[in-house]
């Protein structure tokens, strides 16, 4: 009969279907939550400790040594009483970048407060203003090999769904050399402004933060400002005519315009 294949007697019978083992999974081990942050007296007295420092700085962070692998970041944000961070010693003399935990009660007030201005330089972040960093423990300053330092906050994220920062790094910024910081600009004298309140203008604000070169000893502004109140209509300030004050020079192209009044 076509169509029909018979088997021989002498062939062999198929081999049986390999036995799959079941994957052996193992329960991720859950990461111990970090300990609570510094309290007020605690800030006070390192800030105490480091008057040199805490003067020339806009206040003081309480920070701890980060361990764990990178995954663990979320239990620190889950967490909700800290940041997870990276501190920058390049050109500085002290040791290697240190993983930390950042304080998110400061930083929260300060972003709310609009200190960390957007910054295009590759890509949008944020940057902030200049802190005394402080460790906790002798612990974790022994093993870092610093107890004290100021840094400049750098490249600040923010978590769309909370509007909140979730992870920043902070750059050494040692009192023996200038520093590099940028601040946010406001608009003051709008109320006194011709363009706006007589002529039909309108306010344009175009530049909303500025890089400041903080000179040694010098203490940087929190925000700068340009006084809008004696422009008329097409009136404006540019970068070159806002002061930083002693000590601080404004970085940029001095005929950036800062605000306008349009039409």
């Amino acid at each position: 009969m076509q169509g029909v294949i018979r088997r021989s007697a002498t062939a062999r019978p198929p081999a049986p279907f390999p036995l799959i083992r079941a994957r052996e999974t193992s329960t991720p081990t859950t990461p111990p939550p970090p300990p609570p942050p510094a309290g007020a007296a605690q800030v006070a007295r390192l800030a105490a400790a480091a008057p040199a420092i805490a003067g020339l700085s806009h206040r003081t962070l309480v920070v701890r040594l980060r361990t764990g692998a990178k995954r663990d970041k979320r239990a620190v944000r889950v967490d909700g009483n800290w940041l997870p961070g990276v501190f920058q010693t390049r050109g500085t003399g002290q040791r290697g970048d240190a993983q930390i935990l950042i304080p998110f009660k400061p930083i929260l007030e300060d972003y709310k407060a609009g200190l960390f201005p957007l910054s295009k330089n590759g890509r949008v972040r944020l940057d902030g203003p200049l802190y005394h960093v402080a460790f906790a423990t002798d612990a974790d300053a022994a093993a870092a090999g610093w107890a004290h330092t100021r840094g400049a906050l750098r490249n600040v994220t923010v978590l769309p769904t909370r509007d909140a920062p979730g992870g920043a790094s902070l750059v050494a910024a040692p009192l023996d050399a200038p520093a590099r910081v940028r601040v946010p600009v406001r608009v003051r004298g709008v109320d006194r402004c011709a363009g706006l309140q007589e002529e039909g203008g309108w306010l344009n604000h175009l530049t909303q933060g500025v890089d400041l070169d903080v000179g040694v000893g010098a203490v940087a502004p929190e925000w700068l400002t340009a006084d809008v109140g004696g422009l008329g209509l097409r009136g404006r300030v540019c970068v070159g005519e806002l002061d930083g004050g002693p000590g601080v020079r404004v970085v940029g192209d001095p005929t950036k315009i800062v605000a306008v009044i349009s039409k």
